[in-house]
């Protein structure tokens, strides 16, 4: 099996993605890290979305076994909410979480499971170039509301990024009380109801 890999660095300072592989077991993924919209850094200038990502990273590159994903998910989660513990987040105010959105895929000799939260997609690519997505962006329906108020201030004249975001801030701080809830958006933030919200399921592997 070939397995090939990309990363670009967005606008932030740091990568906040992560590339998951584990050839011993198949397993094969990505997360995204979410950061706090407080500003948030370490002692080594990481912020909290870029401890999340590698959060999941680290535990599936270390894995000799699973026991299923979902199981795998909840390990992550109980690893992120114990590293916000750490940095004394406060659990009462959702603006100071990060996280991350993830999808995972492990690959059998049948088959193909797979786990996803946030905005992460899995596609299937088939022989005949069939492209079957496995996912759904579960946070467009609240980013559209961003980007609309975004480009309206571009048009008003306003350039800078901070200014933009200062615009969008009460529009952001709303999205995010919606994480892991019924009109909101799956994510992997140390919410005990974070595993509620996974995505999962298994496709076999005809061609």
């Amino acid at each position: 099996m070939n397995v090939d890999q990309i990363t670009l660095k967005g606008v932030g300072e740091l990568n906040e993605d992560s590339i998951i592989i584990n050839n011993d077991i198949s397993v094969y993924g990505v997360a995204d890290g979410v950061s706090s919209l407080i500003p948030f850094k370490n002692k080594e200038g990481h912020t909290g979305g870029y401890i999340a990502s590698n959060e999941a990273r680290r535990y599936f590159e270390s894995l000799e076994a699973s026991n299923g994903l979902m199981d795998d998910l909840l390990k992550i989660n109980e690893g992120i909410r114990n590293k916000m513990k750490a940095y004394n987040i406060d659990f009462l105010k959702k603006e100071q979480f990060w996280g991350t959105a993830l999808a995972v895929i492990k690959v059998s000799d049948t088959g193909v499971d797979f786990v996803q939260t946030g905005d992460c997609m899995i596609l299937a690519v088939y022989q005949d170039n069939e492209v079957r997505p496995l996912t759904r962006l579960q946070v467009a329906h609240l980013e559209n509301t961003a980007i609309v108020k975004w480009k309206e201030l571009i048009r008003q004249g306003i350039e800078t990024r901070d200014d933009l975001m200062e615009n969008v801030r009460e529009i952001l701080l709303s999205n995010r009380t919606k994480s892991n809830t019924f009109n909101g958006y799956g994510v992997l933030n140390g919410e005990y109801q974070a595993l509620d919200y996974i995505e999962y399921g298994r496709i076999n592997r005809l061609d």
